[in-house]
């Protein structure tokens, strides 16, 4: 679809997302950039559609004041500290996807330090 309207190919890329507890920082390294953030900017409520509350949404408004609305599932496998670039306020779980009208984060690997 992104390629009939824009006309060029989009491909899938990796980053990778570091979570400092101890700090209370998320530094998020694309391939071409690096944001840091601290967990009071990247704090999200989620709001659950099931008794199991391993799905559900949550939504914000950024910097310029533009609403967002994303969808998280989470995996009853993995730490509530297991997320992508936000910290999330009342799950147990950790987050295995994130999806979004303009992206979609799967979790690939998990490592602890």
């Amino acid at each position: 679809m992104l390629q009939e309207n824009y006309k060029s190919k989009y491909g899938d890329f990796t980053f990778t997302i570091t979570i400092n507890y101890n700090k209370k920082t998320i530094e998020t390294h694309f391939p071409n950039v690096t944001y840091n953030n601290t967990f009071e900017e990247k704090l999200r409520n989620i709001i659950f559609l099931d008794d199991q509350k391993d799905f559900g949404t949550y939504s914000y408004k950024d910097e310029s004041g533009s609403s967002y609305t994303e969808v998280v599932m989470l995996n009853k496998n993995y730490s509530n500290k297991v997320a992508p670039n936000v910290i999330l306020s009342n799950n147990d779980f950790g987050v295995e996807t994130l999806m979004s009208l303009f992206y979609t984060y799967k979790l690939i690997s998990v490592s602890y330090e």
